[in-house]
């Protein structure tokens, strides 16, 4: 038998647990509008001394962290998927188990370790989650996505004999993901009976604490959907997370560090192309009336794409000029995107003055 479910290409591809659930919604007219209206703002957590800088976004219809399996309040929430899980201690044939939901046409999202499928090439345990939706029992393949050494977020396949041995030996230190219930498997699909009302109003607002216009009123509550205690670290709202990036940048320069996190820049370049989705939707709608906002964030993107290949050079020859580069462009991102969404926000409002009359 052989069976494969409906997904589409994410937009946000920056962590498994955010491409696994959009790609089941955003082929769906409400799924799609929720979409548009949630991910769009981001916290960045880092320290005063600049050693880090982690971005996550959340949801702006709630307070909770967009993954999947961090934590499942889906089922009580206006979400356009309905999730179930079971501990890992309840499935000893993870094959069956993962057929036999996939039949019943629920995606699985799992952590198995990495060091037991070929593809990932690694000497030693790595747990990450995987996304599954489908399989071929001729083949004894699993359908699945996620990331390979570093790639983007592809199509992968994985075969039975891998997923069995990755599963078996899951129980081990997880370093990468200790805030994470790794001992838990989780099944998901889309609300046949979703409906959802995008809001303009909202829409502008979220804009305007993206840019911190006006502070979210519920930003010391969103810092715990990270799920750690993050007490004595800072928090920087939306497009002050480029700021603090820049920061963290300077900081490598200056202590001569051979290891940036790349994962920061290519977070900014999901988000940009994320905007521009957005863009594209209110084009759609009539929300605005022509394409130079979709314009706009193309040369956004394209300055957040040169960045990732100075991050991706600075790798290859260690040569702090292409860090330094990078600096530059993270200030004209910030500042080109500031300029055209506060042309948005006046451009919205008219729209909504426009539909009261």
């Amino acid at each position: 038998m052989r069976l494969v479910l409906n997904i589409q290409n994410s937009v946000v591809d920056v962590f498994n647990g955010y491409a696994c659930t959009t790609s089941i919604c955003i082929d769906k007219t409400d799924g799609r509008k929720w979409f548009v209206q949630n991910y769009l703002n981001y916290l960045t957590i880092y320290n005063e001394n600049y050693d880090f800088s982690i971005s996550d976004y959340f949801y702006s219809d709630y307070t909770y962290n967009c993954a999947i399996n961090f934590f499942q309040p889906e089922n009580i929430m206006n979400f356009p998927y309905i999730t179930y899980s079971v501990p890992c201690s309840m499935v000893k044939d993870i094959v069956a188990f993962i057929r036999d939901r996939i039949i019943d046409g629920y995606y699985v999202c799992l952590f198995v370790n990495l060091r037991y499928i070929k593809q990932y090439n690694k000497n030693s345990d790595v747990i990450h989650d995987v996304f599954i939706y489908g399989f071929d029992d001729e083949k004894r393949l699993m359908y699945a996505t996620g990331y390979v050494n570093g790639q983007k977020y592809s199509q992968i396949n994985y075969t039975y004999e891998e997923i069995e041995k990755a599963y078996q030996y899951l129980n081990v230190d997880s370093p990468d993901h200790i805030y994470f219930d790794t001992k838990r498997i989780s099944f998901f699909k889309y609300r046949e009976n979703f409906k959802y009302d995008f809001s303009v109003a909202k829409f502008i607002n979220d804009l305007k604490e993206y840019l911190n216009i006006i502070e979210s009123p519920s930003i010391n509550t969103r810092r715990l959907c990270y799920g750690r205690d993050y007490s004595e670290d800072l928090v920087a709202y939306g497009n002050k997370g480029i700021t603090v990036l820049k920061e963290y940048i300077k900081k490598c320069i200056l202590s001569k560090k051979e290891y940036v996190d790349m994962r920061q820049v290519y977070f900014l370049l999901n988000h940009k192309i994320n905007m521009k989705y957005k863009m594209e939707y209110l084009l759609e709608e009539g929300a605005i009336h022509d394409n130079s906002f979709v314009f706009e964030y193309d040369k956004i993107i394209s300055l957040a794409k040169k960045g990732m290949n100075l991050m991706i050079k600075f790798y290859l020859t260690k040569d702090k000029t292409y860090l330094e580069n990078l600096i530059e462009h993270l200030d004209r991102i910030y500042d080109k995107e500031k300029e055209v969404l506060n042309k948005l926000i006046k451009c919205l409002e008219k729209y909504i003055q426009f539909e009261k009359q």
